[in-house]
């Protein structure tokens, strides 16, 4: 399984689109870690496992488990220690503070 994780990109919509076509077809899944700042009407959104972070205002859920190539994948801006659905799934915990043209995170699982 590959897939790509971003966070932060703060309204920054051309970075996200320029990543999710150079990678389409490439990975099996996009991943947002929050602070994305998009309305969630937005087409990107549909098109990615998204999850809310401090700066959002949308309805993005907290967290999210997805399942890609039959593993779980848990999607979280806060990944506190307390949250009771990292039980349920093995935590890869990625720390990125910022979204630039040559920065991204692409993991083979």
């Amino acid at each position: 399984m590959k897939i790509l994780v971003i966070s932060d990109n703060h309204g920054d919509r051309q970075i996200v689109s320029d990543l999710m076509t150079h990678y389409d077809g490439e990975v099996d899944g996009f991943f947002h870690c929050g602070d994305s700042e998009f309305d969630s009407n937005d087409p990107l959104v549909s098109k990615m496992h998204i999850v809310r972070g401090n700066m959002d205002h949308a309805a993005f859920a907290e967290d999210e488990i997805s399942k890609i190539d039959g593993k779980d994948v848990l999607v979280s801006a806060n990944l506190a220690a307390t949250n009771p659905r990292l039980q349920q799934t093995t935590v890869i915990n990625l720390s990125t503070s910022a979204i630039l043209p040559d920065k991204q995170t692409l993991l083979t699982l």
